[in-house]
């Protein structure tokens, strides 16, 4: 802006419109506190991504005690809710959902349901280890 550039590491650039220019930064102060500024609306796959790169680098875990991936993507219809070692998933869509398997962790066991996919409408319940 005004014949300005960022000292700002650049996190991702645009490619096709502004081709080459900063769209997404990031700040460490010396108090280790990060801030970030994304200069655009990105797609949903973008968001996804960075999103999950930012909670990792943040050490923020999921429910049952994972980082986050962009993998680990629940789309729109499917929801997760914890309540002790239950995990319930609700899939609030009208199709049939898979279960990202790098969600749930080693041991869980299906006790409702399906164990890989949740039916439209429907749910699934897991006893956590």
């Amino acid at each position: 802006r005004d014949g300005q550039n960022t000292t700002m590491p650049v996190e991702a650039t645009f490619s096709g419109y502004r081709d080459g220019e900063p769209a997404t930064c990031a700040h460490k102060t010396e108090d280790g506190r990060v801030s970030r500024y994304v200069a655009y609306y990105g797609d949903a796959d973008f968001l996804t991504a960075y999103l999950a790169k930012v909670a990792s680098e943040a050490g923020v875990q999921n429910m049952v005690g994972k980082v986050p991936s962009a993998s680990d993507d629940l789309g729109a219809d499917l929801r997760f809710a914890r309540q002790g070692k239950a995990l319930f998933a609700f899939n609030y869509g009208p199709e049939t959902v898979q279960v990202p398997a790098s969600f749930l962790p080693e041991g869980a066991s299906v006790v409702v349901g399906d164990a890989s996919s949740v039916p439209a409408a429907g749910m699934s319940v897991w006893k956590l280890p």
